[in-house]
């Protein structure tokens, strides 16, 4: 009988890591764009949210030193985490049901912990 537990594909990080932050970029720019043409509705919370995903994203793209570029990207992920953290329980308390904010707000929260866990995991050239 075959061992039931195979090897787990990984996601090569480091092939990726610069696309992975130009999407966290594209994000940023297409939801402050969405709110300065009044398409959503203008919130202090999905701006700070949004710009530490687009920080992170450019911290990404950028050539990373290794200890600064991780901690300063750490401490902009803990924010936006907090933040969205904070949003999260506002509206709920608020609305005492799960509005569109609070589920974007969620989807914000995941985003900045696989942005953190890519950038943890960078190795750098391998060359």
């Amino acid at each position: 009988m075959k061992h039931l537990s195979k090897k787990c594909h990984s996601f090569d990080t480091d092939k990726y890591i610069h696309w992975i932050g130009a999407v966290g970029i594209l994000i940023f720019i297409i939801t402050q764009a969405m709110e300065f043409m009044g398409i959503s509705e203008v919130c202090v919370y999905c701006r700070t949210i949004r710009s530490c995903i687009g920080l992170i994203g450019l911290i990404m793209v950028l050539p990373i030193c290794p200890f600064f570029s991780r901690l300063f990207a750490v401490v902009i992920a803990y924010m936006g985490a907090h933040v969205a953290a904070a949003g999260i329980f506002m509206n709920i308390q608020r609305a005492t049901y799960v509005t569109e904010f609070t589920v974007l707000a969620t989807f914000a929260l995941f985003i900045l912990a696989a942005q953190v866990m890519i950038i943890i995991s960078f190795k750098g050239n391998k060359e």
